[in-house]
């Protein structure tokens, strides 16, 4: 039980209790007493969980001096230690970042580290019921484009229990109670959470609310419309971070029909809070409906993952009729779980493997919607490009070299999804169908579009599978009558060769052997495809 009893008390600090085991300080719970009307209700940061931080460990009981824990920051190795008697140590560090908000869609550009260290001394040698803790906390922040932008915060605590006399007294709960229970009933205290996920959720974490300035901002962006789209975006998107409900739906009704309104369309999607996103959906789907598809696209691209947000979008999907707008919605879902399942290593593995109950949910409800509605079939694996997931491959290959013409048609989207992934996940069964295309041998006509397809896929496969070239290479004609396939086909032979080294010289060395040798009719084709490549980054 935890209580400011001196200082600054008056400030909103309620009281703390925490269930933990004793012997390692295993975090089991926190609740707080306060009494909330709200249904959402939060509790601010105060030093009162800093000290729940510093003197409780996240580890699981039993679960060895090394383990992954769950700290407020995310995914953590723990690592417990005995630097000599009366002395131990807890350090976490090599953290997972749960990308609560990334601020950007590419990976890596920013680089965070977080460590974490506590020293208990316990039984000084001056008085034995003395316990001294020491906790370091430091993050550091940097770019990998700029390399003297740089951030670190340091914090330390320090607090000594001074008596630790033991006292028997009558117990405030039952037995029978378990601690869950007797803090809910005889201490009228709130569940914030077992770790530091769930209390997360009930935290608030300090963040200082400035009155919103966001029809100053969109006024002022508005006068300079549009010469600094980019300036104008990042000063709006600030504002929406710190406007309330009421503040942004009056901003959307007084500038509904100016320039600047797709900028800030774009900006209320981007945010991901739940407050705009509540906002845009209500605006967007009722009063202002032509901006509707516009502020999906903007959310999708959010570097803020919600939990919450996409569980309501996904039920925003499936109660709504219009089925250009269902597409619309699980386009931004897939995206959102996309960045969700790439975020820690755990997560992509859970996703891959079909591990991930609601992304499953999410994939099967996609496809069984469908049934043998070729259209449907053809926007699933449309919504499934922004999720290549590998657990999906097998919907795809399904579409691939058919005799039914609704099946045909479903090919082109099943290819360009194949395209997204690497090449070592494919069988044989599947490049057999993949050649098959290529030379035009399915039971359908196939179009030179699909051809081309198939060229990329199978070039994918090549470095995996070597036996791929010569396939390739034995469906060349001596006078070839497909000019644009095998225009094509060139090409972006010729662009792999100047990316990859090894590709190159793998080809190379087909081309040596005399039967692959080519002649003067592969290259004088009457043909107008080509594959180009530009480099966007130099050294």
């Amino acid at each position: 039980f935890l209580k400011c009893i001196n200082g600054k008390c008056q400030y909103d600090m309620p009281d703390v209790y925490v269930n933990f085991i004793q012997g390692g300080n295993n975090l089991e719970g926190v609740y707080v007493t306060k009494t909330f009307n709200e249904k959402n209700w939060k509790v601010n940061w105060n030093v009162l969980f800093a000290i729940v931080y510093a003197t409780m460990t996240p580890a699981k009981i039993g679960a060895g001096d090394e383990q992954n824990v769950i700290t407020p920051y995310g995914l953590c190795h723990y690592r417990f230690s005995k630097l000599r008697d009366k002395i131990f140590r807890r350090q976490i560090n090599h953290c997972k970042f749960d990308g609560i908000r990334n601020f950007t869609a590419i990976d890596d550009l920013t680089q965070h580290n977080y460590q974490h260290s506590v020293v208990y001394i316990q039984n000084t040698k001056s008085n034995a019921d003395i316990i001294d803790i020491e906790a370091e906390e430091m993050m550091s922040l940097k770019s990998s484009l700029i390399p003297d932008w740089s951030l670190i915060v340091e914090t330390q605590v320090k607090m000594k229990m001074t008596n630790r006399t033991v006292l028997f007294a009558k117990p405030f709960c039952s037995t029978k109670l378990s601690v869950d229970e007797c803090a809910q009933t005889v201490f009228n205290a709130k569940r914030m959470g077992r770790n530091w996920k769930e209390i997360n959720q009930k935290l608030n974490i300090g963040i200082k609310k400035e009155r919103s300035k966001l029809k100053f901002i969109l006024q002022k962006s508005n006068n300079e419309f549009p010469n600094k789209k980019a300036d104008s975006l990042a000063s709006i998107l600030n504002s929406i971070l710190f406007a309330t409900d009421k503040d942004l739906l009056d901003a959307i009704k007084e500038f509904r029909n100016t320039p600047i309104m797709s900028v800030f369309v774009d900006a209320i999607g981007l945010a991901g809070t739940m407050t705009s996103y509540t906002v845009g959906k209500n605006a967007f789907t009722t009063e202002v409906p032509e901006f509707l598809e516009r502020f999906l696209q903007a959310l999708s691209q959010t570097t803020k993952i919600d939990i919450a947000i996409i569980n309501d979008l996904k039920t925003w999907m499936k109660s709504t009729n219009d089925e250009y707008y269902v597409k619309h919605i699980a386009f931004t879902i897939a995206n959102i779980y996309r960045r969700y399942c790439d975020s820690t290593k755990s997560r992509k593995y859970a996703c891959e493997n079909g591990k991930n109950q609601d992304v499953n949910e999410f994939t099967e409800y996609i496809i069984t919607r469908c049934k043998d509605d070729s259209n449907c079939q053809k926007s699933a694996l449309q919504i499934f490009e922004n999720l290549p997931l590998l657990n999906l491959l097998p919907y795809a290959i399904q579409f691939l070299c058919k005799s039914s013409n609704n099946t045909n048609l479903v090919q082109r989207e099943a290819l360009r999804f194949l395209q997204l992934f690497d090449g070592k996940h494919f069988h044989w069964k599947t490049i057999n169908k993949l050649l098959s295309i290529f030379r035009n041998a399915c039971p359908l006509r196939q179009t030179i579009t699909d051809q081309t397809l198939a060229i990329e896929v199978l070039l994918n496969i090549l470095p995996y599978k070597e036996l791929v070239g010569t396939y390739l290479l034995r469906s060349e004609e001596l006078f070839p009558i497909e000019h644009e396939k095998w225009a094509y086909f060139y090409q972006s032979i010729t662009r792999r060769r100047q990316i990859s080294p090894d590709f190159n010289s793998y080809w190379a060395k087909m081309r040596s052997f005399r039967i692959f040798q080519p002649n003067y009719a592969h290259r004088s084709l009457k043909a107008t495809s080509d594959v180009s490549t530009v480099n966007i980054a130099g050294n």
